[in-house]
């Protein structure tokens, strides 16, 4: 089974994630013995941003029944072409180490830069556990067709939401009404991490 995540989306699930239309994004994957934990982070590159999602998924993680201490942190993105046009590698590098700070992560970084994929405009990213690690599987996205349908388990799915209650911004975990279910993915290319961080 995949859990699939669209933008803002946190999840897992205990053998692959799945990320539609990756283009200015970055698909986080967190590699524990129970499994993986995502995020499908868009925008968010300034400090603030960034400080958010990065508590917001790192709470998930902590207080979900399958947590346990991670061994890899990935993120996959069009690094230099998109996200970082300036300095990716280290941009990369620091963004990723704001998750790992978050997380009481010191262990290793990987990621994948999607332009070395031959992919231009937008991607589909898939985990797959593999122990202490994971693989990653990119095809192009040109909107693959979807499937939509209530989380199997709202436990393992939920929505990183800015809201403002009696005029205060928080930000929250919603559980969504619908999630994808299923995407209609062809033949998937395996792609091989760089180190970012030991």
């Amino acid at each position: 089974m995949t859990a699939f995540l669209k933008e803002r989306e946190v999840g897992f699930d205990s053998s692959r994630l799945g990320y539609p239309s990756v283009a200015n994004c970055l698909a986080v994957c967190y590699v524990t013995p129970n499994g993986l934990f995502g995020l499908h982070n868009n925008g968010a590159v300034d400090p603030g941003p960034r400080a958010e999602r990065s508590t917001a998924f790192a709470n998930f993680v902590m207080a979900h029944a399958s947590y346990a201490k991670g061994t890899r942190l990935y993120g996959v993105t069009f690094a230099a072409n998109n996200r970082y046009p300036a300095s990716p590698n280290a941009k990369w590098a620091e963004e990723l180490g704001v998750f790992a700070t978050a997380l009481g992560f010191d262990g290793k970084i990987r990621g994948f830069d999607l332009a070395n994929a031959g992919i231009t405009g937008s991607a589909y990213v898939e985990f797959r556990w593999a122990g202490e690690k994971a693989e990653i599987w990119v095809e192009a996205w040109t909107g693959q067709a979807t499937t939509t349908g209530a989380p199997l388990n709202p436990h393992d799915q939920k929505f990183i939401a800015n809201r403002s209650l009696a005029g205060t911004p928080v930000v929250l975990l919603e559980t969504k009404a619908l999630v994808v279910r299923s995407v209609a993915v062809g033949t998937l290319t395996r792609a091989h991490s760089v180190r970012l961080r030991h």
